[in-house]
């Protein structure tokens, strides 16, 4: 469902398999496969920052940022606009600090500060 390169790694985000698979970057050859961490119910969307933070989205309201080299949750954002939650993350993109998600099935694009 979604794909993010960070430290020469090529991290691809299987959907209802609930699975990452890492490969090398550059030649794309599998390198492991991983679970995802209790508590994301399927993999939807996927970006990081660069600097250690890998981060999920699996349809919810909720972001989670995963440690980028051991996959472990480090925690989890609840993800609201106008007081109320916003699920239907999707798709997510790092974006000079931010990250940016589409909501599925809606022309919206929010916006979410992972530091605040």
């Amino acid at each position: 469902e979604g794909v993010t390169v960070q430290a020469g790694r090529c991290i691809q985000l299987l959907w209802r398999e609930g699975l990452l698979l890492v490969r090398d970057a550059r030649t794309l050859k599998l390198r492991d496969t991983v679970a995802l961490p209790s508590g994301i119910s399927e993999g939807w969307g996927i970006t990081g920052d660069g600097a250690g933070s890998l981060f999920v989205s699996d349809g919810s309201d909720i972001l989670h940022e995963l440690d980028a080299h051991s996959f472990r949750v480090k925690r989890r954002i609840a993800v609201h606009a106008a007081g109320r939650p916003l699920p239907n993350l999707n798709e997510l993109q790092w974006v000079r600090g931010e990250v940016w998600a589409n909501l599925w099935h809606e022309d919206r694009l929010p916006l979410i500060e992972p530091r605040s």
